[in-house]
């Protein structure tokens, strides 16, 4: 045997475990969930385990949306909201995580509060301003136009998306 063969076989080896290790997490959280797991259950810090989710780190997005993806389709709430009154949504205008952003909005349609003010009056779109970010703005305000919500909505501060 070659050493690049070792080294074919070993990469392989690597890419089954971390297969096998994501099915066993998969089937562990299905095992939680199918037992009666409270999947809106809100922790000290006024967390879910679908905000916890999505601060996943996860370059790749792949197991954090797997699970995302799995807590949505089982039920969690996406409109419950932190101690600032921010939902998941929010949160991942705040922290810049399209993928997230698109997941919810794509995944939980029907369910999740576009235009939903937190403590200080912002909104999903008024976070995504602060961002810079262009294409996470102009996905968040094509799905308020969907749906008809006015964009010009003012916070606490007195200040519209565009100020």
């Amino acid at each position: 045997m070659t050493l690049l063969s070792v080294a074919t076989v070993s990469k392989k080896s690597a890419i089954l475990d971390r297969q096998e290790i994501k099915a066993r997490k998969n089937f562990l959280l299905d095992t939680l969930i199918e037992s009666g797991v409270d999947l809106n259950f809100v922790d000290e810090q006024g967390l879910t385990p679908l905000m916890h989710a999505a601060q996943l780190p996860d370059e790749k997005c792949r197991t954090r949306n797997s699970l995302l993806k799995l807590l949505l389709q089982h039920g969690a709430n996406v409109n419950i909201v932190d101690k600032k009154g921010r939902h998941v949504l929010s949160r991942a205008c705040i922290d810049d995580k399209e993928d997230i952003v698109r997941l919810l909005v794509n995944v939980a349609k029907q369910d999740v509060d576009l235009n939903l003010h937190n403590d200080d009056g912002s909104t999903p779109v008024m976070h995504s301003v602060r961002t810079g970010n262009a294409s996470l703005v102009e996905f968040i305000v094509s799905e308020l136009n969907k749906f008809q919500f006015d964009i010009d909505v003012r916070n606490l501060e007195d200040r519209t998306t565009g100020e």
